[in-house]
């Protein structure tokens, strides 16, 4: 004869539920700060493939770290403006674990961290397939995770908790527009105590100095220089025939002009590939009336 012990599950009752989520809304913002701390730490974990580097960063450079979770934070708050409060916490933290893992990922094969640029070539995903990226199998884990989590928010957008009381229409939306406006002040404090930079000479070393949250943060803000205001095609023009009436010949100190573009190659220094005509007449053409060669860079952006 065998004894089945049956395990009681556990019965929560309606009062005590009911004491729980009053508590946890009373106290929503000390939990939001805890929650963005919580996943600050995880993404730095996730993109420095070591707990031990998460944890120097976090001890080396603990304000930098602070104001990375408070970015978290603010992004948390957006929640106070809807009834469905669980599923937003849930969304807004899978969106940034999302961001470190793809960070984390692409750390893994390359120097250049994850930034606001590199979302622009999505449509060359399905090209990349079976390379170093990422093999085919693995982009179908990626899709079949994705489109879960996301079955998974609208779940618990429609029948997940909603917050029953008083959502203070005219204070709560100026207590999240608060939070959004402190971060351009925050950011301009902590740049000017250089606790941050607000430009990467070395865009992996700054990621790693202050945090994959801000570096993607300024990669989405700051992406490159705009348009002066009096730019023309007159203005051009004429900034064009001003130099030329300044061109002065210098055979001691002759003008130099250097472009640095990391995407162009001499194909013909390719071992493995024959032409039948050369593939860059105009740059061997300059390259033989001018004077040319090769340059060593002692340095790579690489630790």
């Amino acid at each position: 004869m065998k004894l089945i012990h049956h395990i009681p599950k556990p019965n929560i009752s309606p009062e005590k539920k009911e004491q729980i989520i009053t508590l946890f809304n009373r106290y929503s913002l000390l939990a939001h700060a805890l929650l963005s701390m919580l996943l600050c730490f995880a993404i730095e974990v996730i993109s420095r493939h070591s707990i031990g580097k998460a944890f120097e960063f976090l001890s080396g450079h603990t304000l930098a770290f602070a104001y990375n979770s408070f970015i978290v934070f603010a992004s948390l708050a957006l929640v106070y403006l809807i009834r469905q409060r669980a599923f937003g916490r849930i969304f807004i933290s899978g969106f940034w674990l999302f961001l470190g893992t793809i960070n984390g990922c692409i750390l893994s094969n390359r120097v250049t961290p994850f930034g606001y640029t590199d979302l622009k070539c999505i449509s060359d995903l399905l090209s990349m397939q079976n390379t170093n990226y990422f093999t085919a199998g693995e982009a179908t884990l990626v899709v079949c995770i994705v489109g879960l989590f996301l079955a998974f928010c609208i779940y618990m957008f429609f029948k997940g908790p909603k917050f029953q009381g008083d959502r203070r229409k005219f204070l709560t939306p100026c207590m999240v527009g608060l939070c959004f406006l402190m971060l351009p002040i925050t950011t301009q404090a902590a740049q000017n105590s250089n606790i941050l930079a607000s430009y990467f000479a070395n865009i992996a070393q700054g990621y790693e100095n202050y945090g994959f949250i801000y570096g993607f943060s300024t990669s989405v803000v700051d992406r490159g220089m705009s348009k002066p205001d009096n730019y023309s095609k007159e203005t051009v023009d004429l900034a064009k025939d001003q130099s030329k009436k300044a061109a002065t010949v210098n055979k001691e100190h002759p003008n130099i002009i250097v472009v640095l573009l990391e995407s162009f190659i001499d194909p013909t220094d390719v071992n493995f590939l024959n032409f039948s005509k050369d593939p860059i007449p105009a740059f061997r053409s300059l390259t033989e009336q001018y004077s040319s060669g090769y340059l060593t860079v002692p340095e790579v952006e690489a630790q």
